[in-house]
């Protein structure tokens, strides 16, 4: 009976072990997978507009009715400029890090604008101990956004040197696909 209960209890560690890896660990082997067939989809530091064809193969479920562009940057080198023409149908612009983490999303909503310039930097990380200990909960808050506008360009600050810039415009109809299309060709990502 000893040896039943032993093997029962090594079983259900092992079942336990097993699932807590799994759970830990598949999300960053997923959004290295995301990640490395955007970078294989598209070319680096430049905005290209996906076509059915290979959205299919970048993304598990794609929404029909959402032109997608992306642009895989990497940003090791030097910053990077975005402009984003910005179609007059719902959109949204997202920012995310080589991990999967959101570092900056705006939409047409927020911004009311058909024309928009970004410039994304590698945040260098401060040792400032003082800083780290002390500091109030405000700029904890402002510090964690990092985004600064200047000369009607928006400064944005990622931890990371390398990520996916996704622009995506809802299609009110196919019969627009073509149009919409062109709106976000005309949307450009380069060093600056």
């Amino acid at each position: 009976m000893a040896r039943l209960i032993f093997w029962l209890f090594a079983a259900i560690l092992l079942g336990a072990g097993t699932h807590l890896a799994t759970v830990l660990f598949s999300p960053a082997v997923s959004m290295v997978s995301v990640m490395s067939r955007f970078h294989s989809a598209a070319p680096t530091n430049q905005m290209t507009v996906l076509g059915p064809d290979v959205l299919g193969t970048v993304l598990r479920e794609p929404n029909p009715d959402i032109v997608y562009a992306v642009c895989p940057y990497d940003i090791a080198a030097g910053d990077l400029r975005i402009d984003a023409s910005i179609p007059e149908f719902y959109w949204a612009l997202s920012i995310y890090s080589e991990r999967g983490d959101n570092v900056y999303t705006l939409n047409d909503q927020q911004a009311g604008v058909s024309h928009l310039r970004f410039q994304l930097q590698l945040e260098r990380p401060v040792l400032d101990l003082q800083e780290m200990v002390s500091g109030d909960e405000e700029e904890e808050e402002a510090a964690a956004v990092k985004i600064q506008t200047k000369d009607d360009t928006v400064l944005v600050k990622t931890p990371t040197s390398s990520g996916v810039v996704m622009l995506r415009a809802f299609l009110p109809d196919q019969a627009y696909r073509a149009r919409v299309t062109e709106q976000l060709s005309a949307s450009s990502c380069s060093p600056a």
